[in-house]
């Protein structure tokens, strides 16, 4: 990325949603909420504009140079991580220094600027939040940098190692999760990579697209099946996309026993009503069974029925393909075109063009799409040819993740009931 001391500024002053004056030394003063903050020297930016265009991205939320490598982490506690006043530590012996903190000022700048390319206004709003200066100012004793500001925003945290020799990418990652493991292990909190850029500016996306004021909430009007409600809430709190993405089929899961034996039954019906079928001959008597029998197996003394067919099934019943459509554009242009384009790399999951006339083509390839990404990541042994590993292969689930959502959503509300 070529950054300049320009595109710095300019960044920073979406931000702040002001421009900056000059100093009597020539220096630029932001101010928060009346507060000029430190000045911020032209040489210095320069510098930082310099570090930031020797960044090479790296996948997962990760950028490197020869001698350095950060990547964004999440935690499975955040109120851990945030009271912590960060974690260092050094090995003398291999040249290497770990640091888990608030992210470095050329990271922050590069997160910046890629946020702002890819988001509109709006969204951008939401991100870059407004923080509350007399709390920080009592925290820190002092009045925080433009660039600490941005980072309180953010609210992230990164994984800083840097080398005294160089070491390539797959090194990088393999001593980030070896750090991964160790705070794990003694500390007994889970931290993992970050989700890539896209993933971070999805809870903006989406908030882009619903209500996101409280004030503008009214009362529920529907009732809603509750397992499907927990199984919807506990895929927004995941912090791992192959969590969230199971517990939204889930929501679909719920009904397929339901359905499929309900279209078993329209079938024999009709095969029982027909005018050619007679329960005097054994011959028809025994294709009825040959059908049931197709349909269900028994197994461990449970019915056990087709998954792939239930699901076909249940996205037909209760997935309108245009409102379908109409959510992944307002969420992100982009995945239309994807979905059309790319399988699901770890799965060989099928292509689907969503928006085609055909909507019976539709279900055939989008519930084989989402059935072999289900399997790949429920039965991800060793030997798999669908195997999925975390981390390595969520960039190629996490396309796949709003689809789910959104197909989740349609589920929940298509089997609410309106009181009264």
């Amino acid at each position: 990325m070529n950054v300049s001391a320009d595109d710095i500024l300019n960044g920073l002053t979406e931000v702040m949603r002001s421009q900056p004056s000059l100093n009597d030394e020539g220096a630029y003063v932001f101010e928060v909420f009346g507060h000029p903050l430190p000045p911020l020297d032209p040489d210095s930016i320069t510098s930082l504009a310099e570090a930031v265009t020797l960044l090479d991205e790296a996948g997962d939320g990760s950028v490197r140079t020869k001698t350095s490598y950060e990547v964004a982490v999440q935690s499975s506690d955040r109120i851990t991580l945030a009271r912590r006043g960060g974690i260092t530590l050094h090995d003398p012996q291999a040249g290497i220094s770990y640091r888990l903190d608030r992210p470095s000022d050329p990271y922050i700048v590069y997160m910046l600027l890629k946020l702002i390319e890819s988001t509109d206004k709006r969204q951008r709003h939401m991100i870059f939040r407004g923080s509350n200066m007399d709390r920080i100012r009592t925290s820190r004793g002092d009045i925080p940098s433009v660039f600490e500001l941005v980072k309180s925003m953010l609210r992230t945290r990164t994984l800083l190692i840097t080398s005294e020799a160089q070491q390539s990418l797959s090194a990088w990652k393999q001593q980030a999760d070896a750090f991964f493991f160790q705070v794990g292990y003694n500390l007994d909190f889970s931290l993992m990579p970050d989700r890539n850029w896209a993933e971070f500016l999805r809870p903006a996306r989406i908030s882009s697209m619903r209500r996101s004021e409280y004030t503008d909430l009214d009362v529920p009007r529907r009732h809603y099946v509750p397992d499907l409600v927990y199984h919807y809430q506990l895929g927004l709190s995941a912090e791992s996309p192959m969590l969230e993405y199971i517990s939204y089929y889930h929501v679909a899961e719920h009904w397929f026993q339901n359905i499929y034996e309900d279209d078993l039954v329209e079938q024999v019906k009709l095969t029982i009503t027909a005018p050619d079928f007679s329960y005097k001959r054994k011959s028809d008597l025994r294709s009825l069974i040959r059908k049931v029998n197709r349909a269900v197996q028994l197994r461990d003394e449970q019915l056990v029925i087709n998954e792939r067919i239930a699901l076909k099934l249940t996205l037909e019943k209760y997935v309108d393909i245009p409102q379908l459509v109409s959510d992944l554009n307002a969420f992100d242009r982009s995945l239309l075109s994807w979905y059309a384009a790319h399988v699901v790399a770890f799965c060989d999951g099928d292509k689907v063009v969503l928006d085609q006339p055909d909507t019976a083509t539709v279900f055939t390839f989008l519930s084989s799409r989402i059935y072999k990404t289900r399997n790949a990541l429920v039965h991800s042994k060793e030997g798999s040819k669908a195997k999925f590993t975390p981390f390595s292969d969520d960039q190629d689930l996490i396309p796949e993740v709003p689809l789910m959502r959104f197909i989740a959503e349609q589920v929940i509300i298509s089997t609410s009931a309106i009181p009264g």
